[in-house]
C-alpha cells in the first residue's frame, strides 16, 4: 500500500507539473525524500517537451540543467541507455542563445559516462544522441567514431532513419567517414521504399555536405524523391535542390519534380528556402520561368526578412540565369541597404556583381556598397575584389574611395593574385580610365605577370591584354611581350568570347604583332560556327578599322552572321551592316584592298529590317541604310521605301545627321522620295547651322541629285574621293600624248556638283576618272568588283550635268602590260573627237 501510494503521489506531481509529488510520498508514507532517477528525469522532461513552446526554458525544466550532471555521473551502467534521450529533450528545450554553456556540461557528462558503454546502446540510441551533440557541437572526432563502430560494426540494428540521422550529424560536425557513408549508401539503394521525404532530403544533403560523390546513392534517391515529391515540405524541397546542385548532379526529372513542389508550396518558403533554391537552379543552369516567378514574388513579399547572405543568393541566382526581374532587385536593392552592415566581403561583392551582370544600376546601394566595402577593404581576398572591381567597371561606376582602397588591398595581396583575379582587377582600372593614377598597380602587376604567365588561361589573358593596352603597354612594355607571347601559345583554347576581346586589342596596339594576328584569325576560322551573334559584331567591328582581311574569312564570318540573323537585335543587324561595309579584304599581293559586301548577308539584312523596320531606332536604321548604300548594296526599293514611311512618320526620332545619311543612301540608290519628306529634310538642313561637315556634305549630294542648285558653301571633299597618286600620275602622263587638247586640268571642281574631277578638259566637259582600290568594294562569296556607292554617285550626278565621264580602273590598268597598252586602253575609252591613234614601236 505504501509503495503503491509513492508512486502515485510521484505521479500526480509530474501531472501537475511540480515537484510536489515527492513531497506528498513523503508526507503519505512517512519515508524519507529519495533521489530522482534518470528515468524520472526523461519522464518529465517528455512532459515538458510536449507542452512546451520554444523560447525561454521553463523554471522546472531549468532546474533539471543543474540537477541532472550529477545524477550522470552517478548513474549504473544500466542506465546509460536513457541519456541520449534525456539530452535530446534538452537540446529541443534550451534555446540557443542562453543556458548553452550548462547545456554543454550536460552533454560532456553525457559523452563521458556512454564512451566505454556503447555496446548498452540500441542503434536508434546511438543516433539520438550523435544528433543531439551535432546540435550542440560538443563532439570530438574520437567519440563519434566509436559511436559509428557501434552501428556499422556492432549489432547492425539501426534502421535507415537512425542511419539517416547519423549522417546528417556527421554533416553537421564535419566529420567525413567514408565507412559510415558506404553503409547508408548500401541500404538506401538496396531499400530506397522505406525512405520519407524527410529522409531522402537529410541523407542527400549530408552527402554533398561531406562532398562524398556516390552517384547510384544520388541517382536512387532522385527515383524515389521523383516519386514522393508531394511529401516534400519547404525544408526538404531545399535541402534536396541545394544537394545536387553542389554535387553539379543535372537530374531534368528530378529538377522538373522539385520545381513543381516549391510552385505548389511557394507560400510556406522561408527566405532560406527561397535562396537555396535559387541558387540550386541557377547552378545547375536550369531556367525554370514559372518557378522563378514565383520566387520573385515570394522573395519580394517577405524580402524584410532575408538575410544579407539570404539577399546576395538570390540576386546571383536570377542574374547567373540572366533573369532581369526589375521589382525583385529593387526590393533587393532596398532591403541590401537596410541591413548593409550585416553584409560580409563575398556578400558586398556577388551582390554587387549580381545587379552589374543585368545592367541594373541602383546608386543608392551601389554608394553604401562602396563606401562599406572601402572600410572594411582588409577583409576582402582576392577573389572578392576582382569581382567588386568588375562590377563597379561593367557599369562604369567610379566610386574613387572604393577604388583606392582596392588598389591598396591588391598590392598588399599581389604575390598572391592570380591571373583570373590580376586580369578582372586591371580591366576594372582601365575600364574606369583609372590605370594612370595607379600606375604603381600595374608596374607591380608586371613583376606578378612574370612568375605566373604560365598559368594564365584566355579569359584572364584577355582581360590583361585589354587592361595592359588601355594602358599603352600591350605593345612596347614586358607585360605586352609576356602576354603576347602566352596567346600565342595557348590560341587553340581561345572562346569567341575570348577572341573578340583579344581582337579589339589588338586594333587598339599601335604596331599589330603579326604573328598574333595571324594566329587569332586562323583560330576565328576554326571555330566560327560557335560565335553567338554579339561576340561575331564585336570581332568583327574590332578588325575592320585596322586591319586587311583575308577573303576567305570575311566569307566564313558572312556565312555564320547570316545563320544567326534570326537572333540578331535591330541595333545588331545594324551594327553588322556598318561594320562589314567599313572592313576591308586584300585583293592582290601589292597591298591593295577594297572595302567589303555579301550580298546573301545584305540581302537578308535588308529582308529582315523591312520586315521589323518599326522596332528600330531611328540612329540604326539611319546607320543601316548609309552602309549598304555606301556599298551599292541596296538590292531593290523596299528598304528605302520603309524607310520614306518611317521618316514621314516619325521625322522626330531622326536627329540632322541621321536623316543626313538617310537623305544620301536616297541619292545613291536614285530613289524617288515623296515631296513631304524631300520639303521635310530641306527645313532640317535649313534649320541646323551647327551641322557637322560631313552631314552637310551628305545633304548636299542628295540636293544636288534633285537636280537643285547647291548651296553656296561647299566643303572639302571627301578623302575617298581623291584619286591614288601613283594612278594618277601615270594617267595624267599618257593622257598628254594621247589627247589632242592640250588643257588637262587636274582636281578640278565641278561648279555644278561639287565634286573634285581627277582630270578634266573644261571646254568638252571631259572628265577621267582615276579609280583606286578606295573607290571599290568586293563581293566576298564571287570575288566581283564594283565601284562603291559614293563613286558611282559621283559619277551619275556628273553625267546629268554634261559632263562625259571616262574611268581608269585601279586592276585594269595594272594588268596592262606597257606603255603601248595603257595608250591604246585610253584611245578606246576616249571620245573620238579628242583622243588619237597612237603608233606602237
Amino acid at each position: 500500500m505504501i509503495r503503491w501510494c509513492c508512486c502515485w503521489g510521484w505521479w500526480v506531481g509530474v501531472r501537475a507539473g511540480t515537484w510536489a509529488g515527492r513531497r506528498g510520498v513523503r508526507r503519505v508514507s512517512g519515508a524519507p525524500r529519495h533521489r530522482l532517477t534518470l528515468r524520472q528525469c526523461d519522464v518529465f522532461l517528455n512532459r515538458i517537451v510536449r507542452q512546451h513552446v520554444r523560447g525561454k526554458l521553463p523554471p522546472r525544466a531549468e532546474s533539471l540543467l543543474v540537477e541532472i550532471p550529477p545524477l550522470i555521473q552517478r548513474c549504473q551502467r544500466n542506465g546509460v541507455a536513457v541519456l541520449p534521450h534525456i539530452l535530446s529533450k534538452l537540446v529541443k528545450l534550451v534555446p540557443s542563445h542562453s543556458d548553452a554553456h550548462r547545456l554543454a556540461d550536460v552533454a560532456l557528462c553525457v559523452r563521458t559516462a556512454v564512451r566505454d558503454e556503447f555496446a548498452c546502446l540500441s542503434g536508434r540510441d546511438v543516433a539520438i544522441l550523435l544528433h543531439s551533440l551535432a546540435k550542440t557541437g560538443s563532439c570530438d572526432r574520437e567519440f563519434f567514431d566509436r559511436a559509428v563502430a557501434r552501428l556499422v560494426d556492432g549489432r547492425q540494428d539501426a534502421q535507415l532513419t537512425d542511419l539517416t540521422v547519423t549522417m546528417w550529424a556527421a554533416a553537421h560536425l564535419g566529420y567525413r567517414c567514408d565507412r559510415l557513408a558506404d553503409v547508408v549508401a548500401r541500404r538506401m539503394i538496396a531499400d530506397p521504399g522505406q525512405m520519407n521525404a524527410r529522409n531522402v532530403s537529410l541523407v542527400v544533403w549530408a552527402f554533398a555536405k561531406l562532398n562524398v560523390m556516390h552517384r547510384d546513392l544520388f541517382h536512387a534517391m532522385a527515383e524515389r524523391a521523383s516519386a514522393i515529391a508531394t511529401k516534400f515540405d519547404a525544408q526538404a524541397i531545399s535541402n534536396t535542390a541545394w544537394a545536387y546542385a553542389v554535387m553539379r548532379i543535372h537530374n531534368d526529372v528530378l529538377f522538373d519534380v522539385l520545381a513543381g513542389c516549391a510552385i505548389a508550396k511557394v507560400r510556406s518558403l522561408a527566405p532560406q528556402h527561397v535562396a537555396n533554391a535559387s541558387w540550386a537552379f541557377a547552378t545547375l543552369s536550369v531556367r525554370n520561368g514559372d518557378l522563378f516567378a514565383k520566387l520573385s514574388h515570394q522573395a519580394t513579399a517577405t524580402i524584410d526578412l532575408f538575410t544579407g547572405q539570404h539577399l546576395s543568393n538570390t540576386a546571383w541566382a536570377f542574374a547567373k540565369l540572366g533573369l532581369t526581374d526589375h521589382d525583385l532587385f529593387s526590393a533587393i536593392g532596398r532591403a541590401s541597404v537596410a541591413i548593409i552592415d550585416t553584409f560580409d566581403a563575398q556578400a558586398f561583392a556577388t551582390t554587387a556583381w549580381a545587379f552589374s551582370s543585368l545592367n541594373i544600376e541602383d546608386a543608392d546601394l551601389f554608394d553604401v556598397i562602396g563606401r562599406r566595402s572601402a572600410d572594411r577593404i582588409d577583409a576582402f581576398n582576392a577573389a572578392s575584389l576582382a569581382t567588386v572591381a568588375n562590377a563597379y567597371a561593367s557599369l562604369g561606376i567610379v566610386h574613387v574611395d572604393l577604388f583606392d582602397a582596392i588598389a591598396r588591398r591588391s598590392l598588399g595581396l599581389i604575390d598572391s593574385l592570380t591571373g583570373h583575379d590580376l586580369g578582372n582587377i586591371l580591366w576594372s582600372f582601365a575600364r574606369l580610365g583609372l590605370g594612370g593614377k595607379h600606375k604603381d598597380l600595374f608596374h607591380s602587376a608586371t613583376s606578378r605577370l612574370v612568375s605566373i604567365v604560365s598559368t594564365i588561361q584566355p579569359p584572364a589573358l584577355t582581360n590583361l591584354a585589354c587592361a595592359f593596352t588601355s594602358a599603352g603597354m600591350l605593345r612596347n612594355d614586358l607585360a605586352g611581350d609576356l602576354l603576347v607571347q602566352r596567346a600565342i601559345v595557348v590560341i587553340s583554347d581561345f572562346k569567341p568570347q575570348d577572341l573578340s576581346r583579344m581582337a579589339w586589342a589588338i586594333s587598339r596596339c599601335t604596331a599589330v604583332n603579326l604573328d598574333l594576328f595571324t594566329v587569332t584569325l586562323h583560330r576565328c576560322v576554326a571555330i566560327i560556327d560557335l560565335f553567338d551573334a554579339e561576340n561575331l559584331i564585336k570581332l568583327i567591328e574590332a578588325l575592320a578599322p585596322v586591319a586587311v582581311m583575308q577573303r576567305e574569312f570575311l566569307r566564313r564570318v558572312a556565312q555564320r552572321a547570316t545563320n544567326l540573323l534570326d537572333t540578331f537585335s535591330p541595333g545588331q543587324l545594324a551594327r553588322i551592316a556598318s561594320t562589314f561595309s567599313e572592313a576591308r579584304v586584300a585583293i592582290d599581293k601589292s597591298g591593295a584592298s577594297v572595302a567589303v559586301k555579301d550580298a546573301e548577308l545584305f540581302g537578308e539584312i535588308q529582308r529582315r529590317t523591312v520586315a521589323r523596320c518599326d522596332e528600330f531606332l531611328a540612329r540604326d536604321l539611319s546607320m543601316l541604310t548609309f552602309a549598304l548604300a555606301s556599298v551599292c548594296a541596296i538590292g531593290d526599293h523596299a528598304l528605302l521605301d520603309a524607310v520614306t514611311n518611317r521618316v514621314s512618320v516619325a521625322p522626330d526620332t531622326f536627329s540632322p545627321p541621321d536623316l543626313a545619311q538617310v537623305a544620301w543612301a536616297f541619292a545613291v540608290a536614285d530613289h524617288t522620295v515623296p515631296e513631304e519628306v524631300v520639303v521635310l529634310v530641306k527645313r532640317v538642313f535649313a534649320s541646323t547651322p551647327g551641322l557637322d561637315a560631313a552631314s552637310r556634305r551628305l545633304l548636299q549630294d542628295w540636293q544636288v541629285s534633285l537636280q537643285e542648285p547647291r548651296s553656296a558653301v561647299i566643303p572639302c571633299p571627301m578623302q575617298d574621293e581623291l584619286a591614288s597618286h601613283d594612278l594618277l600620275a601615270d594617267v595624267i602622263h599618257l593622257l598628254q600624248q594621247v589627247c589632242t587638247s592640250s588643257s588637262l586640268e587636274e582636281g578640278v571642281s565641278c561648279p555644278d556638283t561639287g565634286f573634285v574631277v581627277d582630270v578634266a578638259i573644261r571646254d568638252t566637259r571631259l572628265a577621267v576618272e582615276m579609280n583606286g582600290a578606295c573607290r571599290f568594294s568586293q563581293d566576298i562569296a564571287t570575288g566581283h568588283l564594283g565601284l562603291n556607292g559614293r563613286t558611282q554617285l559621283k559619277h551619275r550626278l556628273l553625267r546629268q550635268h554634261g559632263w562625259t565621264v571616262v574611268n581608269v580602273n585601279f586592276h585594269e590598268w595594272a594588268n596592262l602590260q606597257d606603255e603601248s597598252d595603257k595608250a591604246r586602253f585610253l584611245t578606246e575609252r576616249l571620245p573620238t573627237a579628242i583622243g588619237r591613234c597612237v603608233h606602237t614601236t
